[in-house]
């Protein structure tokens, strides 16, 4: 990408800044793909959003820390459990809200909680089922494949980011702004 993203919108509250740190590690960002497309051919769709998203996109995050990856389900809980015992075979602890999700997932457990968790290592994966009708649209409208996966596109992130809200994410769009042209 040759410019920032436009960023600059006055409901962003300023914030502290974040610690620099190393950018993600190549082997992260190769393990993440890795398993992403391993869903994929296991016929599990999913869209990569958040911090992910924007560097997949080419976007300079200015040192903002993050190792974390992001993924949008296609909202379905039969998805979501096929994800999770995929995720389980390959190695991955799974959690939902800092309680271990057993294999095979009963859809119960993961109804209302809007994501779970899976670990390997230091790779983290959120993986998001139930963002709203209206907010998995907007991401999924957007997206377009990057590296061979589903990316959700810059400016449906960023607005994601504002209207979560979270001290992470106004700090990452307060470096943003910060580091944009003024137009």
């Amino acid at each position: 990408m040759s410019e920032r993203p436009r960023v600059d919108d006055p409901t962003i509250a300023p914030t502290d800044e974040p610690v620099a740190c190393e950018p993600l590690p190549a082997t992260l960002r190769a393990e993440y793909l890795a398993t992403i497309r391993d869903l994929l051919a296991v016929d599990v769709p999913v869209c990569v959003i958040g911090s992910f998203a924007l560097l997949l996109r080419g976007v300079d995050l200015g040192g903002y820390c993050f190792t974390d990856c992001d993924l949008l389900l296609d909202g379905s809980l039969a998805v979501a459990c096929r994800a999770a015992e995929r995720l389980a075979a390959t190695g991955h602890a799974l959690e939902v809200w800092g309680v271990p999700l057993a294999v095979p997932v009963d859809p119960r457990v993961l109804a209302g909680k809007v994501y779970f968790r899976a670990t390997r290592g230091p790779a983290d994966l959120d993986l998001t089922h139930e963002l709203g009708e209206e907010g998995l649209v907007a991401q999924l409208r957007s997206a377009a494949p990057v590296d061979g996966v589903t990316v959700a596109a810059v400016d449906a992130v960023l607005a994601s980011k504002r209207a979560r809200g979270t001290a992470r994410d106004l700090a990452l769009l307060s470096i943003l702004q910060a580091s944009s042209p003024a137009r």
